[in-house]
């Protein structure tokens, strides 16, 4: 899956009718799509290559309109970008190919909120080059992005 799961639709959409609060935070990780072959109905649980080692920690987002833009068109498409920040990787192991977005709120399933996955997309390079990434080579990894849902 590259682009907005079933929850992060749920979530736009039931936002859009004013059905849930907005969330405060957005979480941003890595993980490896060659192993994990996420889906559109997928959740945060389908995700088993996240990095478990060293100090790799998801990047926090604060949704307070500065590092967290999301635009709609008239097309009907959806784009959520992410200033920059940057992942300690010292010590971490593995390779990721892809980034996610996860939040939390109470879906429709949900008795109480919880984490979701709201969206995945693949890593990329400057020049726009979709690229594996070797964590043990690495000691921090700049990350700013976006996620586009069309139509």
């Amino acid at each position: 899956m590259i682009g907005l799961s079933n929850y992060g639709k749920e979530y736009m959409v039931r936002r859009a009718y004013g059905d849930l609060s907005a969330v405060t935070t957005l979480e941003i990780g890595l993980y490896d799509d060659v192993a994990d072959r996420l889906s559109d109905a997928d959740d945060l649980s389908a995700i088993t290559s996240e990095p478990q080692t060293g100090e790799y920690a998801r990047l926090a987002y604060a949704l307070d309109g500065e590092a967290v833009t999301l635009e709609a068109n008239a097309n009907g498409d959806w784009r959520l970008s992410f200033a920059e920040q940057e992942f300690d990787l010292t010590n971490t192991t593995g390779i990721s190919d892809a980034w996610f977005v996860a939040a939390e709120f109470a879906a429709l399933t949900d008795d109480v909120a919880q984490m979701h996955l709201i969206g995945a997309a693949p890593l990329r390079d400057q020049n726009g080059t979709r690229r594996d990434r070797d964590l043990d080579a690495l000691l921090t990894l700049s990350f700013a992005g976006s996620i586009t849902q069309t139509g």
